[in-house]
């Protein structure tokens, strides 16, 4: 699987090459030297997925890229301060609904 900026620049280079799917693998490749290269398949099957149901194929989310890039501590910092954000968010509704605030 792919992200959808992946998916849209796979999209792009194959209308690019004319459709061609195997002139638009090493276009892919030569544009974006750093990515993950696909299979002419791919190229393929974008294709078909937006005629069939008007949408990309099935794409991996951003929060799944940047989990895999980012370090350990700074996920764990991440989900203290989520945690710590639901926590206050809690006890503002809890003295809320108790009548402890005042307007």
């Amino acid at each position: 699987m792919f992200s959808h900026v992946e998916y849209c620049d796979m999209h792009f280079v194959c209308g690019f090459c004319d459709g061609n799917a195997r002139a638009a693998v090493q276009e892919y490749q030569r544009r974006f030297p750093d990515r993950r290269i696909p299979s002419r398949r791919v190229f393929t099957r974008i294709h078909q997925t937006l005629c069939d149901t008007g949408s990309l194929p099935r794409c991996i989310h951003w929060f799944v890229i940047w989990e895999e890039k980012l370090p350990r501590v700074f996920l764990y910092i991440l989900y203290k301060f989520t945690a710590a954000v639901k926590e206050s968010i809690k006890k503002y509704c809890n003295a809320k609904a108790s009548g402890l605030m005042r307007r």
